[in-house]
């Protein structure tokens, strides 16, 4: 016998339970549904039908395989398969339904096996919850990543982005610069990527969350040193700050710049410091003379007879004895002395902490002896001597540039008495300079008598082969020595002032010419004439209403006017010149770098410049066809300058070979004796009959 109290108390109690359970699976706020081992339903509750969007008596008409979204059925399956073979008593996963309208609803489906009390399968029990929202954020937000990834990778700049100096995404531009794979990178310090002289820089901008640009030295993969310019910001990212830098790999553009210094502070010809280099030391020797009481003496060497040896011997024989010839004056030095090429034929020397002027004169008595050796050149003996002139600093007065000028005029008097000497500056020889003051006597006589003349130089399209506008160049009719050009006149006009009203003659009258052409031959664009403004022009306070009185008395277009400068007049005082660049600039006038390449020629101030055309000196075609390294700097400079938003000019073009060679290399202007040399207004009209805006030739 057993005791059947508990039983009979269950069957007792059994309605009550099962009208709570039909309750509690009716009124179930998720989805529920009993499923034959064959997947037929036998139950769905509420929730089941508003998720699927069905009737009861539909879904107890169908199976669940009827419902499931085509792609998902097998994976379903399989989840039954492994459950009725006992591999599992349950099983969850996320899956797809096709809603009565026809589309898929996302579902988080828990299915749970029940067994009779033999252990005999009977049915499933199934919990269906809706998660077609959950599942919408989520592709969204995997379409946002990935169009994030698809513009990352598309950045021309390298993308890092890291937490606490750990990386956890890059871009492939990043990867690209350091060599790396993405798995290779993940998980990694940024600092493993940065040479360790620049690590504590790294470290200290992550932590301060600096922001500002700046450069460091990066590593490649391979070993390889980058120079990198990088850029760092906080940012929002899967729900925490992180920090995302920008990384730029700079080493071409560093290189480039370098080469570019390199020629601004040294000659090409000879490696020595040039002028801008030697005048930049003199200034620190001087000051720190200063301090010290110690005296400074510059020494000006000029090469006498150097021109017979060019026109004797040609142009490349005289280059291969100035550098031939800067290594014997370099020999002569002590290691801490500076010796500089100031252009053609002149060097000078930078004596510091000079106890007397016997030490200088005993140095320019060795450098007068090691010259007076023949030098060999084609097989011929060359004998070359050197007029010097000395100058000490005597007072805290002294400048750089007045030092430099006493060693000059010093050395012209050494020449003067004969050359292959050296003389030691005085006042009396100053005073005895008549030259110099004969010469400005006859320029300011030469203003009252308007002596004064302009000469044009065409300046030609490289494409178009048109005639596209003049440079002015000024030329003195002198009474007794015939025509003068500006190198003989234009330093002591600049250094005296006098620049100032001759320059304000040559742009009325440039001015005037250029309208008069304008007229004459109209075209779809202006007939642009260049006129060169000097350093003390710019520093003039009445420059802009000179300029605004030209235009407006000749009726010139002021676009029609470029106005060319050097890097040289700029510098001397820069934040105040260009401030007067920018005003007349404001006209509508456009200015034009000249003579770049014997300068500073600096990246910087190409950007800092309010200029829209770029002139390369000469020097630059004196070197084409025969240096491959000039050719590729060219290329750079012209590359960069293009860049920049800047016309790009070669001067001196004199053969056709020179032209197509500027013309491969991105130049939009040229001016040279291949097209004109410089000629008075009559001739060039006569040019422009024969070449007028319509003509399909070219000047030769």
């Amino acid at each position: 016998m057993q005791d059947a109290a508990e039983r009979k108390w269950a069957e007792e109690d059994l309605p009550e339970v099962v009208e709570r359970f039909r309750s509690t699976f009716y009124d179930a706020p998720i989805g529920m549904a009993v499923v034959s081992l064959d997947g037929r339903y036998l139950r769905v509750n509420r929730s089941l039908c508003e998720i699927l969007g069905y009737s009861e008596g539909h879904l107890l008409n169908t199976t669940y395989g009827a419902i499931t979204y085509p792609e998902d059925f097998d994976a379903s399956m399989e989840y039954v398969r492994r459950v009725l073979e006992g591999e599992t008593q349950k099983y969850q996963l996320e899956k797809r339904y096709v809603h009565a309208d026809g589309h898929p609803v996302w579902v988080l489906l828990s299915v749970s096996l029940i067994r009779d009390t033999e252990g005999r399968p009977l049915c499933f029990i199934a919990h269906v919850q809706d998660i077609s929202e959950r599942k919408r954020v989520e592709e969204e937000l995997r379409l946002d990543e990935e169009r994030l990834r698809g513009l990352a990778d598309a950045a021309l700049e390298g993308l890092v982005i890291s937490d606490g100096g750990m990386i956890l995404e890059a871009n492939q531009a990043l990867l690209d610069i350091f060599g790396y794979t993405l798995s290779e990178m993940v998980g990694r310090s940024v600092l493993e990527f940065v040479v360790p002289n620049d690590r504590d820089q790294v470290r200290q901008n992550i932590l301060s969350g600096f922001e500002e640009p700046y450069e460091i030295v990066g590593l490649r993969k391979d070993g390889t040193r980058l120079e990198l310019e990088v850029r760092g910001k906080a940012f929002s990212y899967r729900g925490r700050v992180v920090r995302v830098t920008a990384v730029r790999d700079i080493t071409k553009r560093k290189a480039l710049e370098r080469r570019l210094r390199q020629q601004a502070l040294y000659d090409l010809l000879t490696g020595l410091p040039n002028r801008a280099l030697f005048m930049d030391r003199l200034s620190g020797a001087l000051a720190r003379g200063r301090r010290r009481r110690r005296r400074v003496a510059v020494m000006f060497v000029d090469l006498d007879n150097f021109k017979f040896v060019n026109d004797s011997l040609g142009h490349h024989a005289g280059d291969e004895l100035l550098v031939t010839l800067s290594k014997g004056l370099r020999a002569c030095l002590r290691l801490e002395d500076t010796l500089a090429r100031l252009g053609g034929d002149e060097f000078a020397v930078l004596l510091e902490d000079v106890a007397d002027e016997g030490e200088a004169t005993r140095l320019a008595e060795r450098i007068v002896e090691e010259l007076r050796v023949p030098f060999t050149l084609d097989n011929k003996e060359v004998f070359i001597t050197p007029s010097i002139g000395i100058a000490l600093n005597d007072s805290s007065q002294d400048s750089p540039d007045g030092l430099l000028r006493k060693a000059d005029i010093a050395m012209y008097w050494s020449k003067k008495e004969g050359k292959a000497r050296y003389q030691l500056f005085e006042p009396s020889i100053e005073a005895q300079s008549t030259e110099r003051t004969r010469l400005e006597h006859d320029l300011r006589r030469a203003l009252e008598h308007d002596e004064f003349g302009l000469c044009y130089q065409p300046v030609v399209g490289v494409d178009s082969g048109r005639i596209m506008g003049v440079e002015a160049l000024v030329r003195w009719k002198h009474p007794e020595r015939g025509l003068v050009l500006p190198e003989e006149f234009v330093p002591l006009a600049e250094e005296t002032g006098l620049i100032v009203p001759i320059g304000k003659r040559v742009l009325r009258e440039a001015c005037r010419q250029a309208r008069e052409w304008q007229e004459r031959y109209s075209s779809d664009r202006p007939f642009v004439v260049g006129v060169n403004l000097s350093a003390r022009q710019l520093e003039h306070p009445g420059l802009a209403d000179e300029v605004e009185e030209a235009l407006r008395d000749s009726g010139l277009d002021p676009r029609a006017l470029t106005l060319e400068i050097t890097e040289g007049a700029v510098v001397k005082d820069e934040e105040r010149n260009i401030d007067a660049m920018r005003r007349l600039g404001a006209l509508g006038i456009r200015f034009a770098l000249d003579d770049f390449g014997t300068g500073y020629s600096a990246l910087a101030y190409l950007r800092r410049l309010p200029v829209g055309l770029l002139k390369l000196d000469r020097s630059f075609m004196e070197k084409l066809g025969e240096d491959g390294e000039a050719e590729v700097l060219l290329s750079g400079v012209i590359s960069i300058t293009s860049g920049l938003g800047l016309y790009v000019l070669a001067e001196g073009v004199e053969t056709p070979e020179q032209l197509a060679l500027v013309k491969s290399l991105g130049c939009d202007l040229a001016q040279g004796n291949y097209f004109s040399e410089p000629l008075q207004s009559e001739a060039v009209t006569e040019l422009l009959e024969t070449y007028s805006p319509g003509s399909s030739a070219g000047p030769r």
